[in-house]
């Protein structure tokens, strides 16, 4: 960036982001028969 005449430059950070995708059928079910319910229902597990 010097280069096109920025001589000072700091990392910010604008928003953070958090995609949550749902799982196919096929490995709901399969988690469903595992026995994880909570994660075959498509609910996120707690961040402690």
């Amino acid at each position: 960036l010097a280069d096109y005449g920025y001589g000072s430059v700091e990392e910010v950070v604008t928003a953070e982001e958090d995609l949550l995708f749902s799982l196919p059928k096929e490995l709901r079910a399969t988690l469903k028969e595992a026995g994880d319910v909570t994660r075959a229902l498509g609910g996120r597990r707690s961040r402690n």
